[in-house]
């Protein structure tokens, strides 16, 4: 039987014997999906197409110009891709599979470091990086032309800085305080200029930055709150500053001072049909794991609809989806039951994000009758959710059982409590903000990876107490 639990005094490569033949696997396996796989330029990735073209062809002014459209970072990657395609004359797409498989394999290595830091076991830890790397769905997202790729590695990065920041923040000098606030405001401002809904996630991951400061004022530790003060200015500063700026930009390039109206538009859409139009068809379609195209196109017409009539009652252009949030707030207060049913159902949809048929990507024929297979696609779509609830409800758990520490635990190691509060907290405030949303499958796909740590983590705690037990 292999001991897979680590003896003290032997070396790190001969902990994890497992780690560096699932990275190798992985990449392998990417590398041939390289070669072989075609991106589909459909819908969403047409748009993000064009923006790349516009940013390469024409520069940032003309981006902001033809705005207010969608968040900068993925386009930005899109123009570096064409630059570099047009030095080497190669297809763009080519160069764009190079850079999302880069933040794959460092979505990896941010895996790998959490789990150790959890003191997950070397299998464990290997069989969670050989699955990140294989997994239909996030394997999907590195060769698909769409930006939820490019916002795995800051969120694993938040929720690493998050952890030791809490550790460290009321006894750290000032000086180190500025660095950490500022490095977690930086790797803030990198998910919202991916995703915008990171911006309130910020607010909601630092409540309890806020609680702590009351504690230390109600407890007379005012030295410790005034560095918990302190790295939440800083932090908070650091990504308003961005906000403003690119809300600036649009104002001053198209008169709009937003950052994009695509939240605006889609919660009035979903809030609408989860409150006014539902019929039979609807209500349906709205408990489906994955929307179809017929309701995303009922939503958008609907939409627009709204902000023609709008735009006819004289609102200016500048105000339209402050109002369509107004409007959504007051369909939520009409019907807060039938609203409140509807965003429990699309909360517990976010556990489903594992699929063999997410799209977008031309497979070669082998691998795709291996994802069309239907016991292999079902029993994975179905499987993973109750892995990712299992998980959850551990990592609940485990903080439950060790809560003194999320507030006593000081010292340069990270907390197991500190470090899984912060991936829960993350995962919560992620869901909880999407679930006002319209949510298809590929919408869940940054959380992924810290679903597989969650999940990773309660296998390593259920089998160390049960080799205790056996002990």
């Amino acid at each position: 039987m292999i001991n897979f639990f680590c003896k003290p005094g032997i070396t790190e490569n001969q902990k994890f014997p497992f780690v560096p033949f699932a990275f190798i696997l992985s990449g392998l396996y990417w590398i041939y999906l390289a070669l072989t796989s075609q991106m589909l330029i459909l819908y969403d990735a047409f748009g993000y197409e064009q923006l790349g073209t516009i940013i390469y062809q024409q520069g940032w002014g003309e981006f902001f110009r033809a705005g207010p459209s969608r968040e900068p970072f993925y386009p930005f990657l899109i123009s570096v891709s064409m630059h570099i395609a047009d030095a080497c004359s190669v297809s763009y797409h080519s160069i764009q599979k190079i850079i999302q498989i880069l933040f794959l394999l460092t979505s990896q290595f941010l895996v790998l470091k959490i789990l150790k830091n959890l003191r997950v076991q070397p299998l464990l830890c290997a069989l969670t990086i050989l699955y990140l790397g294989f997994s239909p769905a996030l394997v999907n997202a590195a060769f698909s032309l769409f930006s939820e790729i490019a916002v795995f590695p800051f969120a694993l990065g938040i929720v690493l800085a998050g952890a030791k920041t809490w550790q460290k923040i009321p006894n750290a000098p000032y000086p180190e305080i500025l660095i950490n606030g500022l490095f977690l405001g930086f790797l803030f401002i990198g998910a919202m200029a991916t995703k915008a809904i990171f911006f309130y996630i910020l607010f909601l991951f630092m409540l309890p930055y806020l609680f702590r400061i009351i504690s230390f004022l109600r407890s007379k530790s005012f030295d410790h709150a005034l560095r918990s003060i302190f790295f939440l200015f800083i932090t908070l500063s650091v990504a308003m500053l961005f906000m403003h700026s690119m809300k600036s930009l649009n104002a001053h390039y198209n008169g709009r001072y937003i950052y994009t109206p695509n939240g605006a538009r889609n919660l009035y859409g979903i809030t609408n049909l989860r409150t006014d139009n539902l019929t039979k068809q609807r209500l349906q379609e709205s408990f489906e794991i994955t929307p179809g195209a017929e309701l995303i196109l009922f939503l958008e017409d609907n939409v627009n609809k709204k902000i023609v009539e709008l735009k006819n009652q004289g609102v200016p252009k500048e105000d339209i989806d402050s109002r369509l949030v107004n409007l959504s707030l007051k369909k939520v207060a009409t019907h807060p039951f039938r609203f409140s049913l509807f965003y429990t159902a699309t909360g517990l949809k976010m556990l489903f994000w594992e699929s063999t048929k997410t799209g977008f990507v031309i497979y070669p024929l082998w691998l795709d009758k291996i994802f069309s297979f239907t016991p292999f696609a079902i029993g994975l779509k179905f499987t993973m959710p109750i892995l990712v609830l299992a998980g959850l409800l551990y990592g609940v758990y485990f903080i439950w059982i060790n809560r003194k520490e999320m507030f006593c635990r000081q010292g340069p190691e990270v907390s197991h409590a500190i470090l899984s509060g912060n991936i829960l907290l993350l995962i919560f405030t992620f869901n909880l903000l999407h679930a006002c949303f319209l949510v298809l499958p590929r919408f869940i796909f940054p959380v992924a990876p810290l679903y597989l740590i969650l999940i990773s983590f309660a296998f390593d705690r259920v089998l160390l107490t049960k080799k205790k037990s056996l002990d």
